[in-house]
């Protein structure tokens, strides 16, 4: 039996002059302050 990949999230953000910059895939639970508060529970998302 073949196991079913986790959902997971790339967030981006704006880096100046260097375009986009990302922070690496979150499993899990995905949790920003900028530009506004989330929290995101990937796995209740499958």
């Amino acid at each position: 039996m073949t196991a079913e990949p986790l959902p997971s999230l790339l967030a981006c953000h704006l880096a100046g002059e260097f375009g986009y910059a990302d922070g690496g895939a979150v499993t899990g639970t995905f949790v920003s302050t900028a530009p506004v508060e989330v929290e995101i529970a990937l796995d209740d998302l499958i």
